[in-house]
Formats: C-alpha cells, structure tokens, sequence
C-alpha cells in the first residue's frame, strides 16, 4: 500500500514537472522572439542571459482590461519611450494593441516596481500591470 502511495507521488510530481518545464519553454520562447525584436541589430543582447531576464520580466507582466476612471493616475504607455536604438524600425502598439502579442520590452518600464505598476494603452480599456519580483 505505500509503494503504491509512493509511486503515486512519484508520478504526480514529475507529471507536474514535466508540465512546468513546458510553461517554462514557452515563456523562454517567447522572450526570445521578443528579446530578438528589440535587440536586432545588437545580438550581443540576444544571449540567453537576456533572454532569461526577458523571460523573468514576461512572467510578471499582466495585460487586463478596466474601465477608464476620470481620476486614474495611470501612464499612458505612448509616454513610455520605446526602446528601438537597436531596431530602429519597431512601432509602438497603442493603436493596434494586442494582449497576445505584446512584447513590453519594447518600452521603458519600470521593470522592478515595489508594488504592482499600471499603464494604461492610450484610448482602450487595456491596462499594463508590472508586478514586483519576489
């Protein structure tokens, strides 16, 4: 009886495992296509250092939707400036916001908060909220 209760424990673990590992190889994929968005012509800035610090960064970011308040003290994400010294030709995303594919380190945000951080995406509903690192 507690061979089966082991092994029981034994799958659901490496099951959970394996699951966490391709959250995780999602996450770091993403981050490598978006880190390669931002640094395209400095590769020395594609190294999966920078990418694992993308990814970290992607992990803590949360697009969701509020209504707009007359007295919200949110930024604007078009007073962000965005981070294209080395991709010139990278657009910004106020006017064709999409939470699927918004890379956020393509602006200057602030990236270690103390406590949650909102941007709201000009004229919409779409708020940008950067949680703290723990």
């Amino acid at each position: 009886m507690i061979k089966k209760f082991i092994t029981s424990v034994f799958i659901i673990c490496g099951a959970a495992t394996g699951f966490s590992q391709t959250l995780n190889a999602g996450l770091f994929a993403k981050a490598q296509a978006f880190t390669n968005e931002v640094f395209l012509n400095c590769p020395a800035f594609t190294d999966s250092i920078h990418v694992a610090e993308g990814a970290e960064i992607i992990s803590r970011i949360e697009v969701k939707t509020e209504p707009y308040q007359s007295n919200e003290t949110y930024k604007p994400l078009s007073a962000i400036l965005l981070k294209n010294k080395c991709n010139p030709a990278m657009t910004r995303d106020e006017l064709n916001f999409n939470p699927a594919n918004f890379n956020p380190l393509k602006y200057f945000l602030n990236w270690y908060p103390a406590t949650d951080t909102k941007y709201r995406v000009d004229n919409s509903s779409y708020i940008i909220v950067v949680h703290p690192k723990s």
